[in-house]
């Protein structure tokens, strides 16, 4: 990070514009990382939840309540969760097939037990994690955002 910083700082010096932009593209991969995990209006999601937010609003504006909301984004995110445990599970049950048989020349036994656990486990996690940030677009004032729009 330090050969970024003495990079700006003499840009800065001889008067050209240094912008967060260029500190957040040139950081390592650490910092890339760090910038997925916090909000950032550079990151590439950051459109995402806003434009939840603004769906938030709008619907509470027309009358929607926070249960509704929220039991309308689970089931969105529940259906988007099996849509990819089911694509998980079929893709890792080829890929498993044809390792075992082609390279390993044994013969290949599908367990749906530990197929099924795996794909509810992903499945709660996706709504979990979906869910945690709609509480944080629910969370926002619908006059503030529109008065923004």
């Amino acid at each position: 990070m330090a050969p970024i910083l003495v990079h700006a700082v003499a840009l800065w010096r001889d008067g050209q514009y240094v912008t967060q932009t260029y500190l957040w593209r040139s950081a390592p991969g650490g910092i890339d990382l760090a910038s997925v995990v916090a909000g950032n209006p550079f990151n590439p999601m950051w459109g995402v939840w806003v434009r939840r937010v603004y769906d938030a609003v709008i619907l509470k504006t027309l009358g929607a309540t926070r249960d509704k909301l929220i039991g309308a984004y689970a089931l969105e995110y529940l259906l988007l969760g099996s849509a990819t445990a089911l694509f998980g599970v079929a893709a890792g049950s080829i890929a498993a097939w044809l390792v075992v048989t082609r390279v390993m020349n044994l013969t290949f036994v599908w367990l749906p037990g530990p197929a099924a656990a795996a794909a509810f486990g992903a499945l709660l996690v996706t709504v979990a994690l979906g869910l945690v940030g709609t509480f944080t677009a629910l969370g926002h004032k619908p006059a503030t955002v529109l008065r923004n729009l």
